[in-house]
């Protein structure tokens, strides 16, 4: 009876694992709130404008900063989470745009493959432990699932030996043209030397929801 009451129990698990699934990543652009800057935080960019993150002081000028993968400069909306992510991991052409100015080439650093080829085997164990291990009472955690989930994400994200290096001006900082008005502007050096991360908000934006089938 213990057996059989084991086994309807992992039965019952797999079903409600077959009606959920977890999600793991940004908001989508459809969904997430426009993140232009607020007059507050104009008025605070502006004042803070002519010093860095390392107290040193930068010349005059435009200034944005080099998190948003498409250079959207001061009183323009942002580029959303979720639009940098794509955008950092499948790459973009460099080009020109309607006014003739030239952008740059983002390379493909590919997080999603990683998680997969990498890092997916703790996901798919604790899946399994949570169908196989439990007594015959009790239902799938999937708030379990999905902090593992979130976290091996985060974990590909770090795994800075999978992904081409940052090119030196992206290291070092300096003076560029926004594509977008051909002002010149000034961005800051890069916080870390992980390709895929610079302060931390990115990566630590991760998030995870569970949706029916």
């Amino acid at each position: 009876m213990k057996l059989v009451k084991k086994l309807e129990g992992m039965e019952r698990r797999a079903r409600q694992l077959a009606q959920k699934e977890v999600v793991v990543g940004w908001a989508n652009d459809a969904r997430e709130q426009p993140r232009a800057r607020s007059k507050t935080a104009s008025l605070a960019a502006n004042t803070a404008k002519n010093v860095g993150a390392n107290g040193r002081k930068r010349p005059r000028g435009e200034f944005v900063s080099n998190f948003d993968a498409d250079f959207i400069g001061p009183g323009q909306q942002a580029a959303s989470l979720a639009t940098i992510a794509k955008t950092l991991c499948y790459g973009r052409e460099g080009g020109h745009t309607k006014a003739g100015r030239e952008y740059g080439r983002i390379p493909a650093r590919n997080f999603v493959e990683v998680l997969k080829n990498k890092h997916s085997r703790i996901i798919q164990r604790v899946v399994a432990d949570e169908v196989i291990k439990k007594g015959g009472d009790g239902n799938v955690d999937m708030d379990k699932i999905g902090v593992v989930a979130k976290g091996q994400l985060q974990r590909s994200i770090k795994d800075s030996n999978e992904y081409a290096p940052n090119a030196p001006f992206t290291i070092s900082g300096g003076w560029m043209a926004n594509p977008k008005n051909g002002k010149p502007f000034y961005a800051e050096p890069k916080e870390s030397g992980n390709p895929l991360i610079n302060t931390g908000t990115l990566v630590n934006s991760v998030d995870f929801e569970i949706k029916a089938r």
